[in-house]
């Protein structure tokens, strides 16, 4: 089985080091650049703190891990 991956070469002021990322799936390579470099990607804001987060499952985790005590059934 040969294996397939999804080279993209990112600008030098975005990615310094090394000057291209590998993925071995396209939708991992969109999630990445969504969560890390794209300014307009939405945010999940907690409502407990001053976190935010590009991923909802992140928020969950943090809201899970750090305001146990609280109600964390809503999500801004």
């Amino acid at each position: 089985m040969q294996e397939r991956y999804v080279r993209i070469r990112l600008p030098a002021d975005v990615l310094s080091t090394p000057p291209f990322a590998v993925f071995t799936r396209k939708g991992n390579m969109r999630q990445h650049f969504t969560t890390k470099h794209d300014p307009t990607a939405s945010k999940y804001h907690c409502l407990h703190c001053v976190r935010q987060y590009t991923r909802k499952s992140d928020l969950t985790r943090h809201v899970k891990r750090e305001h146990a005590d609280t109600d964390t059934t809503t999500f801004q």
